[in-house]
């Protein structure tokens, strides 16, 4: 004898919009909708509207997280770290010029012994080498606790420490890989507006 498969019983559940509100209204009471239009608030004609302008923009960077993120400049860095630190510097100061954002480029020199720290400037980008007893990770966070308010600022490293002081300082942060993603789009974007 062969067994037949269960009835489904099926139920038609779609409800009208009136429906709906019918039951909402027996059960949480009358609806409350905003009341778009005019507002009947009286205002002063002469009322100011005050429009704050956009704050400069300033990547920091923490310079050997990117330097061993990209991997190019960790090849580079294999042989020569001084040339990855170059190129790094080359391929910053061309975004910067570019984009129109301040850049600071930070190194750890901490390691290093009587090490009183180093701030130069490469073309246009101000490169920071920390001193000694100082990391990279607490330079870059005070720093953007310090500027934090004048400034809309980007952190750009993948080191999670960073990441969570730029968190805390309420700077935006992006991840080595997602600087170079901007750093090519730059670029094509230079090369498109220099061909016109």
């Amino acid at each position: 004898k062969e067994e037949k498969p269960p009835e489904l019983l099926t139920r038609n559940l779609q409800l009208e919009d009136r429906e709906l509100e019918a039951i909402m209204r027996r059960e949480f009471g009358e609806i409350r909708r905003p009341q778009y239009g005019i507002q009947t608030r009286n205002r002063p004609a002469t009322e100011e509207i005050t429009i704050t302008p956009p704050r400069e923009k300033c990547l920091i960077v923490d310079g050997y997280n990117v330097i061993f993120a990209w991997e190019e400049l960790a090849e580079q860095a294999k042989t020569d770290l001084d040339a990855a630190r170059r190129q790094l510097c080359d391929i910053l100061s061309s975004y910067a010029g570019f984009t129109k954002c301040r850049t600071i480029l930070v190194f750890d020199g901490y390691k290093q012994r009587g090490n009183p720290g180093e701030k130069s400037r490469f073309h246009n980008i101000q490169v920071v080498y920390t001193r000694e007893g100082e990391t990279a990770d607490a330079y870059i966070e005070a720093l953007a606790d310090e500027i934090g308010g004048n400034y809309a600022v980007r952190v750009a490293s993948s080191d999670g420490l960073v990441q969570l002081s730029s968190f805390r300082s309420g700077v935006l942060r992006m991840s080595a890989r997602e600087l170079k993603g901007e750093v090519a789009q730059a670029r094509k974007d230079m090369q498109t507006h220099f061909r016109k």
